[in-house]
């Protein structure tokens, strides 16, 4: 099953993010296709959440899935580590506080739906 979010892919398997039939294939770059990106683990215990946010917000123009998305620790991917798509707002990681740019398929949605 497939999440209903563009950002977010389900992942029973790591190794299957080297698969032609992963969720995010079309979205890797020719160099990724030849040599894809495992999702980068938890960080913690999967009891925990990972709130772990880099100093500096930042946005590769590449996907690079993470493990822990859409609220789920495990199993579920976002593309990237950090994303606008996971500030949450009256927190110490707010996006007013810390401006962060979206991902690259946060943008490509949201470019496409207002397009």
């Amino acid at each position: 099953m497939l999440p209903t979010a563009p950002n977010l892919a389900t992942l029973p398997d790591r190794t299957q993010a080297a698969s032609p039939a992963f969720y995010w294939w079309n979205e890797y770059t020719a160099a990724h296709r030849k040599a894809p990106p495992l999702p980068v683990p938890h960080p913690q215990d999967p009891s925990r959440p990972d709130l772990s946010l880099p100093v500096t917000p930042f946005s590769s123009p590449e996907v690079e899935p993470h493990e822990g998305g859409g609220g789920y620790r495990t199993q579920i991917l976002r593309p990237a580590r950090d994303c606008l798509m996971r500030r949450r707002v009256g927190t110490a990681q707010s996006p007013k506080l810390h401006p962060a740019p979206f991902c690259t398929l946060c943008r490509r949605a949201l470019t496409s739906a207002l397009a």
